[in-house]
């Protein structure tokens, strides 16, 4: 048996967060009983399970790694584009792993497993992010210094785990950063405060699985070996 909102996760209905919801909202019932109590565990062999009047059927797991392009929206926002349009021809549900605002491109993981998600985007198992930034001007060792230690924002310090100089010239610099945290726009907001705006951001590698040669817009299925590099670094 296993707790509801981990099956409905797992049925690919949303994060366990947003699966909670659904369950505190009483769009969920087990056996024709409305549940609003979170914990409830159900064995999905012997019972009926059912969310806003449909039958959840539990598939089974995937995951992939997808190349998000520019300009592609991470979340669900009418008549814009988002990472679930290149989903489309799948016949069971899947949901973005966390996020890349809309102008940042590169690895972003999709899958049906809501716990599996959860594991990946929790602080204390710190996954490693790691991006590739075009940004204006010559960035310089002192540079690096100080968003190593960290720039103050309204709401706290914000810093980069590791950050190398790739290239360096007048005109702009190539980075290559690491987060660990992933707060919104943490890359772009961290740079503009040095005095180096973002031209462009890439994430080329999550824990030690990287990008590599996929195209932009395309997606492929990742197996147990790759999985296990994304906690390698935990």
């Amino acid at each position: 048996m296993e707790r509801l909102q981990k099956i409905l996760a797992t049925a690919g209905l949303g994060s366990r967060r947003a699966c909670e919801q659904l369950i505190l909202q009483g769009r969920v019932t087990v056996d024709g009983k409305t549940i609003t109590e979170l914990g409830t565990k159900v064995n999905t062999d012997t019972q009926k399970i059912v969310c806003d009047g449909e039958t959840v059927k539990v598939p089974e797991k995937v995951y992939y790694m997808f190349n998000k392009p520019r300009n592609v929206l991470s979340t669900n926002e009418d008549h814009q584009k988002t990472i679930m349009d290149f989903f489309k021809s799948l016949s069971f549900k899947v949901f973005p792993v966390g996020r890349l605002d809309k102008d940042s491109e590169g690895m972003i993981l999709v899958t049906n497993d809501g716990a599996f998600a959860q594991k990946v985007l929790h602080p204390k198992y710190g996954i490693r992010k790691i991006y590739v930034a075009q940004v204006k001007g010559r960035v310089t060792a002192k540079t690096i210094a100080e968003i190593s230690k960290g720039v103050w924002f309204k709401e706290g310090k914000m810093r980069v785990s590791r950050a190398k100089i790739i290239e360096a010239r007048d005109k702009y610099s190539i980075l290559e950063i690491e987060l660990r945290e992933g707060r919104n726009r943490e890359v772009r907001r961290i740079m503009a405060r040095v005095g180096h705006e973002v031209k462009r951001l890439i994430r080329v590698k999550i824990g030690k699985l990287e990008l590599g040669d996929l195209d932009t817009g395309k997606y492929r299925t990742i197996d147990d070996k790759e999985i296990k590099k994304i906690f390698a670094n935990a």
